[in-house]
Protein backbone atom coordinates (compact mmCIF):
# COMPACT_ATOMS: atom_id res chain seq x y z
CA UNK A 1 0.00 0.00 0.00
CA UNK A 2 1.56 3.27 -1.14
CA UNK A 3 0.81 6.99 -1.35
CA UNK A 4 1.88 8.76 -4.53
CA UNK A 5 2.34 12.54 -4.22
CA UNK A 6 3.18 13.22 -7.87
CA UNK A 7 6.89 12.51 -7.54
CA UNK A 8 7.45 9.55 -5.24
CA UNK A 9 5.80 6.45 -3.82
CA UNK A 10 5.77 6.22 -0.03
CA UNK A 11 4.72 3.00 1.76
CA UNK A 12 1.79 3.50 4.14
CA UNK A 13 3.80 1.99 6.99
CA UNK A 14 6.40 4.77 6.50
CA UNK A 15 3.61 7.35 6.96
CA UNK A 16 2.30 5.83 10.21
CA UNK A 17 2.67 7.90 13.36
CA UNK A 18 1.18 5.24 15.60
CA UNK A 19 -1.00 2.18 15.79
CA UNK A 20 -0.44 -1.18 14.18
CA UNK A 21 1.67 -1.80 11.07
CA UNK A 22 -0.17 -2.82 7.92
CA UNK A 23 0.54 -6.53 7.34
CA UNK A 24 2.30 -7.57 4.13
CA UNK A 25 -0.83 -8.89 2.39
CA UNK A 26 -2.81 -7.60 -0.60
CA UNK A 27 -5.06 -4.60 -0.04
CA UNK A 28 -8.27 -5.39 -1.93
CA UNK A 29 -10.41 -2.36 -1.12
CA UNK A 30 -9.78 1.33 -0.43
CA UNK A 31 -12.32 3.90 0.71
CA UNK A 32 -11.42 7.55 1.26
CA UNK A 33 -13.79 9.50 3.53
CA UNK A 34 -14.38 13.25 3.22
CA UNK A 35 -12.72 13.88 6.62
CA UNK A 36 -9.39 12.40 5.45
CA UNK A 37 -9.77 8.86 6.79
CA UNK A 38 -8.66 6.00 4.54
CA UNK A 39 -10.30 2.61 5.13
CA UNK A 40 -8.42 -0.44 3.86
CA UNK A 41 -9.86 -3.89 3.27
CA UNK A 42 -7.14 -6.54 3.14
CA UNK A 43 -6.84 -10.31 3.22
CA UNK A 44 -5.80 -9.90 6.87
CA UNK A 45 -8.72 -7.74 8.00
CA UNK A 46 -10.05 -4.21 8.16
CA UNK A 47 -7.92 -1.12 8.86
CA UNK A 48 -8.52 2.61 9.24
CA UNK A 49 -5.76 5.16 8.56
CA UNK A 50 -6.72 8.30 10.44
CA UNK A 51 -5.76 11.84 9.37
CA UNK A 52 -3.41 12.04 12.38
CA UNK A 53 -1.31 9.17 10.95
CA UNK A 54 -2.55 6.40 13.28
CA UNK A 55 -3.39 3.07 11.66
CA UNK A 56 -6.04 1.05 13.51
CA UNK A 57 -6.99 -2.59 13.09
CA UNK A 58 -10.80 -2.66 13.30
CA UNK A 59 -13.00 -5.53 14.51
CA UNK A 60 -14.28 -7.74 11.73
CA UNK A 61 -17.93 -7.61 10.62
CA UNK A 62 -18.36 -11.07 12.11
CA UNK A 63 -15.76 -12.60 14.40
CA UNK A 64 -17.37 -15.98 13.74
CA UNK A 65 -16.33 -15.78 10.09
CA UNK A 66 -13.58 -18.16 9.06
CA UNK A 67 -11.93 -15.55 6.84
CA UNK A 68 -10.41 -12.15 7.58
CA UNK A 69 -10.68 -11.23 3.86
CA UNK A 70 -12.51 -7.91 3.32
CA UNK A 71 -14.31 -7.96 -0.03
CA UNK A 72 -16.08 -4.58 -0.27
CA UNK A 73 -16.20 -1.07 1.25
CA UNK A 74 -18.72 1.71 0.63
CA UNK A 75 -19.72 4.95 2.31
CA UNK A 76 -23.43 5.13 3.16
CA UNK A 77 -25.47 7.79 1.37
CA UNK A 78 -25.85 9.75 4.63
CA UNK A 79 -22.04 9.82 5.02
CA UNK A 80 -22.28 8.61 8.61
CA UNK A 81 -21.67 4.87 8.13
CA UNK A 82 -19.27 2.65 6.22
CA UNK A 83 -20.52 -0.65 4.80
CA UNK A 84 -17.98 -3.49 5.01
CA UNK A 85 -18.17 -6.89 3.27
CA UNK A 86 -16.31 -9.87 4.75
CA UNK A 87 -15.74 -13.07 2.77
CA UNK A 88 -18.05 -15.87 3.83
CA UNK A 89 -19.86 -13.69 6.37
CA UNK A 90 -21.80 -10.82 4.81
CA UNK A 91 -22.00 -7.06 5.25
CA UNK A 92 -22.02 -4.88 8.36
CA UNK A 93 -22.41 -1.15 8.94
CA UNK A 94 -19.69 0.70 10.88
CA UNK A 95 -19.67 4.15 12.41
CA UNK A 96 -17.13 6.55 10.96
CA UNK A 97 -15.26 6.09 14.25
CA UNK A 98 -14.66 2.45 13.25
CA UNK A 99 -17.18 0.72 15.53
CA UNK A 100 -19.49 -2.05 14.25
CA UNK A 101 -23.17 -1.12 14.15
CA UNK A 102 -26.31 -2.98 13.11
CA UNK A 103 -27.41 -4.39 10.81
CA UNK A 104 -25.45 -7.47 9.84
CA UNK A 105 -26.56 -8.84 6.48
CA UNK A 106 -25.47 -12.48 6.51
CA UNK A 107 -24.24 -14.33 3.45
CA UNK A 108 -22.83 -17.82 3.09
CA UNK A 109 -20.35 -16.77 0.44
CA UNK A 110 -19.19 -13.40 -0.87
CA UNK A 111 -20.44 -9.88 -1.33
CA UNK A 112 -18.10 -8.63 -4.02
CA UNK A 113 -19.32 -5.05 -4.32
CA UNK A 114 -21.44 -2.52 -2.45
CA UNK A 115 -22.97 0.62 -3.91
CA UNK A 116 -25.06 3.19 -2.08
CA UNK A 117 -27.65 5.04 -4.14
CA UNK A 118 -28.34 8.73 -3.53
CA UNK A 119 -31.73 7.82 -1.99
CA UNK A 120 -29.94 5.77 0.69
CA UNK A 121 -30.74 2.32 -0.65
CA UNK A 122 -27.95 -0.23 -0.71
CA UNK A 123 -27.08 -2.35 -3.73
CA UNK A 124 -25.09 -5.55 -3.12
CA UNK A 125 -23.42 -7.86 -5.64
CA UNK A 126 -23.47 -11.25 -3.90
CA UNK A 127 -22.72 -14.78 -5.03
CA UNK A 128 -25.59 -16.17 -2.94
CA UNK A 129 -28.63 -15.01 -0.98
CA UNK A 130 -28.48 -12.52 1.87
CA UNK A 131 -30.52 -12.43 5.07
CA UNK A 132 -30.74 -10.12 8.05
CA UNK A 133 -28.88 -11.45 11.06
CA UNK A 134 -28.50 -10.64 14.71
CA UNK A 135 -26.17 -7.75 15.29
Amino acid sequence: MYRYDGTELVPLNALRRGGVPLPPVPCNELLALPDGQLWLGTEAGLFRFRPDGVLESLPLPSAAGSSRFITALALAADGQRVWVGQQGTGVRAYTRAGRPAPPLLKAGSNVGDIWTAPDGTLWLAATDSLRLGAS
